[in-house]
């Protein structure tokens, strides 16, 4: 598996057997890129695991809106890496030196 429960992903991929193919379109325009935190596996489907996701998206559909709660492991990239700085230089911290080493570079 891709992701682990509580990762943030990005939907990177879409089911192209849902059937008419104007829902499965809709379902490509309204996930693909999306961001999902996803919680756990909710059950195994024939693409594999599907993590229910924290906030279900609507996708507009005809005259209604198709929820969609969970996503394939497969179509989800989990963001990992390195985190975000736990302080940031504030511009009252920098000197002069600081300035002119700006400039120069």
């Amino acid at each position: 598996m891709r992701c682990q429960p509580n990762d943030l992903a990005i939907v990177i991929g879409a089911p192209s057997d849902v059937s008419p193919p104007s829902l499965a379109q809709a379902l490509r325009e309204h996930t693909l890129g999306a961001t999902v935190r996803v919680l756990h596996v909710a059950r195994h489907g024939v693409r594999g695991p599907i993590w229910q996701i924290e906030r279900e998206i609507g996708v507009p559909f005809g005259i209604g809106v198709v929820t969609v709660w969970g996503i394939a492991d497969c179509d989800l990239q989990p963001i990992r890496g390195t985190h975000a700085p736990t302080s940031v230089q504030q511009p009252e911290d920098l000197t002069a030196d600081h300035l002119q080493e700006g400039r120069s570079a």
